[in-house]
Parts: structure tokens; sequence; C-alpha cells
């Protein structure tokens, strides 16, 4: 978020949280046969481009990795690889987290103003080094200078499903130990789709996450309200 002139590429503002730029989303098309795209209905903005790119289903991610779609609910799935940051600042805000995401619906997820479930940064002025209030998860507004049409207000944050620090996790604590992150997520196995019927029948309806700087894959079921239930490991010996 720095908005300092010169230092526009540090500022995700500009890219993540503006509705106009492509950059810092998950986008949703329909292909058409003659190599042009349609935009399906239910993504974030309107088809006419007034309140943002009409592409744009998901928003506010920081490094979307290993998208997946669940056949069965059209559920979609990724990882999101964090900031850096091993400890929380009283003037900037909180660590680094890796977010393992769930969109029901498009939406806009946090970055740069929150992470993981819904901690707000604070907004500092870089020129100044001033720490200046949280932002508002709630109701987030992009002010910054290299966003065009600033002031924008942006949708509701939308908390992270999973989340993990460097450290090992006490809000997710069967997730493997700590180290590395690299989050990456899905697929959802749901028998009699591709790919689907190759492993035994329990795993239908399990959602995959894994980290390779970690060294595991964990599976988890959900519960009525669509969140994981434990995490569990899929092939520990390797």
């Amino acid at each position: 978020i720095d908005e300092r002139p010169g230092r526009e590429a540090w500022d995700a503002q500009r890219t993540s949280s503006n509705p106009f730029d492509l950059r810092g989303k998950i986008l949703r098309i329909r292909p058409k046969p003659d190599g042009t795209a349609a935009i399906p209905d239910g993504n974030l903005f309107p088809a006419d481009g007034s309140r943002g790119r009409p592409e744009v289903y998901a928003m506010g991610v920081r490094n979307p990795f290993r998208i997946a779609v669940d056949p069965a609910t059209g559920w979609l799935y990724w990882g999101d690889v964090g900031p850096d940051a091993n400890g929380g600042s009283t003037t900037r805000g909180p660590r680094g987290y890796d977010e393992v995401n769930q969109a029901r619906a498009a939406g806009f997820f946090g970055w740069p103003y929150c992470i993981a479930d819904n901690v707000p940064y604070k907004d500092v002025d870089f020129a100044t080094g001033t720490p200046g209030p949280a932002f508002d998860c709630a109701a987030p507004v992009n002010d910054s200078p290299n966003v065009a049409e600033a002031p924008v207000a942006l949708p509701p944050a939308q908390p992270a499903w999973a989340y993990y620090p460097y450290a090992p996790s006490p809000e997710f604590p069967d997730l493997p130990n700590g180290g590395g992150r690299t989050a990456m997520a899905g697929p959802v196995v749901r028998a009699g789709t591709p790919g689907g019927d190759a492993l035994p029948a329990y795993f239908d309806g399990s959602v995959f996450v894994y980290e390779w700087s970690r060294n595991w894959i964990v599976e988890t079921k959900l519960d009525d309200d669509g969140q994981p239930l434990a995490f569990q490991r899929f092939l520990p010996s390797l």
C-alpha cells in the first residue's frame, strides 16, 4: 500500500483491490467457438463494466495458486500465498499467512487490506512512516492515488476458509507443523467425474490441500456449513 510517487509497483491497491484492473483476480469467462469470450451471469461486477471489469469473479487475492472447482457444488477453491512477515506489528498489522479460500459466489477476499480471518492491516503513510487506523474489512474503500476511479467502495472482505503462518497454526492445529508456505488447494473428489473414481469411496467429497514446502497433503470433509472438519494426512509415507 505504498502510495508514494514512483512506488506504484508496491501498491497492491492499484491491482488486487482495483475493480478496473485484471491483476490480483480470478477471472470467469465462457470461451466461444469463434475465439471470443462471453461473460456468464454471477460475476462480481455488471457486464457493462460500470463498476469494474466484468470478467472478475474473485478479487483482492495476492497470489492465487492451483484453483479448483467442486464439480458437485460449483464452489471455487484456491491457495493464496501470503506475505513474508514472521510476526505481527502494532504499527503495520498482522503477520503473514497463507490462505485456502472457498468462494461459493463472487466476492472480494481482502488483499491488501485484510488477511486470514479478516485481520486488518494499518493504513500506513509511507512518506512519513506514520501508521493510520486499521482498514475496515466490512466496508473497505480503495482511495489510492494510483487508481483513476478512486475512491472506490469495495464489497465486504471475505475471511479465508483456512489459513496458517510460518509457525504452527493455533486456529488449524491439524495442519501439520510449521515451516514454509506455498498453499495449494484442490481438487475436490467426486465419484463419477473424471479421476473421481480413482480413489476409494471414502474420499468422495473430500477437499484436498497440499504444501510442497512442508511435504504434506491433507484432505478434509465439510460440515453442514461448508467449513472444514479435521484435516487428515493423505499418503503420509510419501
